[in-house]
């Protein structure tokens, strides 16, 4: 029972990614039957709860909305929360956008204390930017900005500051293009390091930052 249970999770996590929060045909052709209720909250969402290897806690929360307009209304998936070592706490929570169906948000907690220490943001069903905090101290410390869906900078808090320290920009072949370190504290780069076989790449005075 645990290893089937186990085996849906991996399901839900890399092959819904995509999802468009169909009805309930997407639940049985997943054998979702087993422990499930559902219910409806005060702000009309649809909430199924599953207990996928009988031990009397929710492993899997499918949140739905009924979405479009009156007559041709259809049941929207706009959050999923999976408890992925049965300890009865979320550890993944998936967001999706209500009218496209997109995934949208990925928040997780990596070291199973109740805390959130990751997020990813999508576009367009491509990731742009994910978020981490690596020291576990609540405090993101990692940010990985993507384009195209491949990796494009990363910017590290490296000394808890809680300001960037560290520059790291890759070529769109995933090898690191340069690196760009602020020794002072004051947020800006004193010092950039630049591969050898790429002299003639242009560095900025100041990095781009989104925020």
């Amino acid at each position: 029972m645990r290893l089937a249970a186990t085996m849906f999770i991996a399901a839900l996590l890399f092959g819904c990614s995509g999802s468009k929060g169909k009805t309930d045909k997407d639940d049985n052709s997943l054998g979702l039957s087993l422990g499930k209720t559902v219910r409806v909250s005060k702000k009309g969402e649809i909430i199924e709860r599953f207990d996928l290897n009988s031990d009397g806690k929710t492993d899997v929360v499918r949140v739905y909305k009924m979405v479009g307009p009156k007559g041709s209304r259809e049941k929207r998936l706009i959050r999923t929360e999976l408890d992925i070592n049965f300890d009865g706490k979320t550890d993944i929570w998936r967001f999706y956008d209500p009218k496209t169906g997109e995934l949208r948000k990925v928040e997780m907690d990596l070291d199973f204390d109740g805390k959130i220490d990751s997020i990813t943001h999508y576009q367009n069903g491509k990731i742009v930017l994910k978020e981490m905090d690596l020291n576990f101290d609540e405090k993101m410390d990692v940010w990985k900005y993507f384009k195209n869906g491949r990796l494009s900078r990363i910017e590290r808090d490296t000394h808890g500051r809680g300001k960037v320290d560290t520059w790291i920009y890759y070529r769109s072949n995933g090898t690191i293009d340069r690196i760009g370190v602020d020794k002072d504290g004051d947020g800006k780069i004193d010092h950039w390091e630049t591969s050898d076989n790429e002299k003639k790449t242009p560095i900025p005075k100041k990095p781009p930052r989104k925020k």
